[in-house]
């Protein structure tokens, strides 16, 4: 990279990141997490006495649960080792945690099956994908 790119590259970061957001953040810190948000309070949430959801003032018990008229299973159990990844203090768990976003997209995708299919219609893809989930 020549010199004077660099120095335009450079002016232009120096920008952006004095850049401010409607509420008068700098994108560069919260682009460099260092920005500290204070916690809000939204208020009081009661239980359905439905489906025992939690719901804001606003919100009715149609919102969760239909009145009682959709029910759901409840959800398995996670594997002992996904459980302890989630529970844990060691420095794996840790890791696992402040990382588990970028792990689940990096993987979202090593389950699903592609196959091959013929279809007379003239156009041809190049790959097929069906995810089910």
């Amino acid at each position: 990279m020549s010199a004077q790119r660099m120095r335009n590259y450079r002016s232009r970061v120096r920008a952006a990141s004095a850049l401010k957001t409607p509420d008068g953040c700098r994108m560069s810190d919260l682009l460099s997490e260092t920005l500290e948000v204070p916690a809000h309070y939204l208020g009081d949430r009661k239980a359905c006495h439905f489906c025992g959801a939690l719901l804001w003032r606003q919100e009715t018990t149609k919102i969760c649960c239909h009145n009682g008229k959709v029910s759901l299973e409840r959800l398995p159990q996670p594997p002992e080792v996904l459980l302890e990844l989630f529970t844990s203090e060691s420095s794996d768990a840790r890791i696992f945690r402040k990382y588990i976003r970028t792990l689940n997209n990096a993987l979202s995708l090593s389950s699903v099956k592609v196959g091959e299919s013929s279809q007379n219609s003239g156009f041809q893809p190049t790959v097929i994908i069906q995810v089910r989930l």
